[in-house]
């Protein structure tokens, strides 16, 4: 679900105290735009939002959801909103935010 690999990197990249805020920062902005995608209707809206999900996640190693990300982003620019589960994007986003913040914890972070 989540690539330590990536978060490591970016944790060295940056160091520990701007990987939390960094971290922070992206776990409120993919909050917001998850609120977002419950709301929107329209394919282009739905794949931009899906557009940026996707970058957010990749960048916090949360592989899983990046990846239904990336599928949803297809259906949207095809013209096929109808076949984005807009549920399972959900649950992923619930799962991996879950993770990410329990690999803070572990770290001694608190997210």
């Amino acid at each position: 679900m989540i690539n330590t690999s990536t978060l490591k990197t970016l944790e060295n990249e940056i160091g520990s105290e701007d990987f939390l805020e960094v971290a922070a920062l992206f776990l409120v902005e993919m909050d917001d735009a998850i609120e977002n995608l419950s709301n929107v209707q329209s394919a282009s809206e739905i794949g931009t939002t899906l557009h940026f999900l996707k970058g957010a996640s990749l960048n916090l190693g949360l592989t899983d959801f990046a990846e239904i990300c990336i599928a949803g982003e297809r259906n949207a620019k095809s013209g096929n909103a109808g076949a984005i589960d807009i549920g399972a994007i959900l649950n992923t986003y619930h799962s991996s935010q879950k993770a990410l913040q329990d690999y803070l914890k572990n770290l001694g972070i608190d997210g």
